[in-house]
């Protein structure tokens, strides 16, 4: 049996995997980041909460994940997109060393 970063490269060389390929299964997803620290997140059930882009998610009890309130229009964060600029909050990227 492969590892899961064999089958993975297998998979992507067009080779023969052992068997079905979950597409992060060879992957550590990192969530310990200083953006994902400084980045709200909804939680399940709870109430809405505008992220680092300035985009309001909701994530009702009854879904599998978060989405964006589209909806009343004074929520959609870039009201023309010829004009993209003038309406996009870009959130911070660049921490200190001891974040």
């Amino acid at each position: 049996m492969l590892t899961k970063k064999q089958n993975l490269l297998e998979t992507i060389h067009g080779g023969h995997p052992d068997r079905y390929v979950n597409m992060f299964e060879a992957f550590r997803i990192v969530k310990d980041s200083p953006y994902f620290a400084n980045n709200a997140a909804p939680v399940k059930g709870g109430p809405n909460v505008v992220n680092s882009w300035g985009v309001e998610l909701a994530f009702p009890a009854n879904t599998p994940g978060a989405f964006p309130v589209h909806k009343p229009t004074d929520k959609i964060v870039i009201k023309d997109v010829t004009h993209w600029r003038d309406y996009l909050k870009v959130p911070q990227v660049k921490y200190p060393e001891s974040a």
